[in-house]
Parts: structure tokens; sequence; C-alpha cells
């Protein structure tokens, strides 16, 4: 479940005829990485497992710049990128063995029909670009050279530089693009940047406010 949605922006406001929706997330990832290790024999299904499975992505997937190549290599030579796992979970029975699957997991991004949730969904790359196109042409020059990923999927190793060399290839012949990964907190910092501006205050509702007037409150400030 879940998505994953493209934002443009301009004059921070959002271009909202232009937002596109992809019915894949962080948790696609782990879902797929959960399929791949089960055909090594490795089963992952109680929630303790999930963490297992979070912690393996999160340390050891990357995003392969060049999948094909990746690939072939990893069937050439498995040790060059295979890493013996021995989690800090009492309940592992023993180390587990992840070799390509550290980047098949996350190549779903790029290539949705891999995971059978994410079947027939635009690959992000190709919604990047087509939201960007969606917007007025004047607009289009300044997104492509400020495309920002949030989020914990945007901390995938590897990410930021195929998703540009991507975005690049399908733009228009002489875009400029720029990608950069803000990490799993950029909400976070995003608000604690905002809740400081002075201006701000005056959009501040009191907890004495919200129990007495609930979410109205938040109305009468924001409207």
């Amino acid at each position: 479940g879940g998505s994953s949605a493209i934002v443009p922006i301009h004059d921070g406001c959002v271009v909202e005829d232009a937002v596109l929706s992809l019915p894949y997330t962080g948790a696609s990832i782990s879902d797929h990485l959960v399929e791949l290790l089960a055909k090594r024999g490795h089963a992952f299904t109680t929630r303790p497992d999930r963490d297992v499975i979070t912690d393996l992505k999160e340390k050891y997937a990357f995003v392969a710049q060049d999948f094909d190549h990746e690939t072939k290599m990893a069937k050439i030579n498995p040790s060059g990128v295979e890493i013996v796992f021995d989690a800090d979970h009492t309940h592992l029975p023993s180390p587990i063995s992840i070799g390509a699957e550290r980047f098949l997991c996350a190549e779903l991004l790029f290539q949705p029909d891999l995971h059978s949730g994410s079947h027939g969904a635009l690959p992000l790359p190709q919604a990047v670009v087509d939201a960007i196109a969606r917007c007025h042409p004047d607009l289009r020059p300044d997104l492509y050279t400020n495309i920002v990923i949030s989020g914990g999927t945007s901390e995938l190793r590897g990410l930021a530089p195929r998703l540009r060399g991507e975005v690049a290839r399908l733009a228009p012949h002489g875009a400029e693009v720029h990608v950069q990964a803000l990490g799993g907190d950029a909400s976070y910092r995003g608000a604690h940047i905002l809740s400081s501006v002075p201006e701000f205050a005056h959009f501040w509702v009191t907890k004495e406010q919200y129990e007495e007037e609930d979410l109205s409150a938040l109305h009468r400030v924001w409207e």
C-alpha cells in the first residue's frame, strides 16, 4: 500500500494540475526484497522480520548506475556484491547472505514491473519528466534544475545520480538536470525552518484554542 508523489512547485505554490502519484514507496522496495530473499530460501513473515528487512535495506541496498552491467557482473563474480548479514535480532537463527538482491530491490523505482505491487506503473524518471511537461513551458527549465527527492528512500546510495542521468536522457535536448537528495528528515527540517520565520507566528494555534475549537481553529487561521 501507499504511494509516492511527484509535486512540481513554483514560487512556493504547488502546480496542482501537474501532480502525479506513483503506487510504490520505500515499503514496496522492502516487499520486493522479501520476495527476492525468499528465492534464496530466507523467509521473512513476522513483524520482527520486517525490522530485519528494513535494517538490510538501509545498510546495504543501493541503486545500480548501470543495471544491466551490474547484473552481469553479479553473475560473473557473485562474491563481488555479496555480503553476510548478521543482524542484531536474536530470532535470526544464523547470518544470511545477500548479493544481487542489494540492487535488484531498488530497481523497481526504474522498472516497476519487477514487483507485482507496482506492475504497470510509470518508472520514476518518466514520472518526473511527465510532471514537468504538465507545467507551463517557462517553468520547466527551473524545475529540471531543482529536482529534490525526500523521504527515507532518498537515502538509497546511488539514487540521485541514477535519477539525474535517466531524467536527462528523457528530457528535452539541452535541458540542464540537477537532482538533490534531502534524506528522510526533510519534512521535519522544512517544518522547523518554517516555524522559525517570525511571520509564521500569525498562523500558530495554541493547544487551548485547538481543544476549545477543534479543527475550526485551524480553518479560521489558515483560510
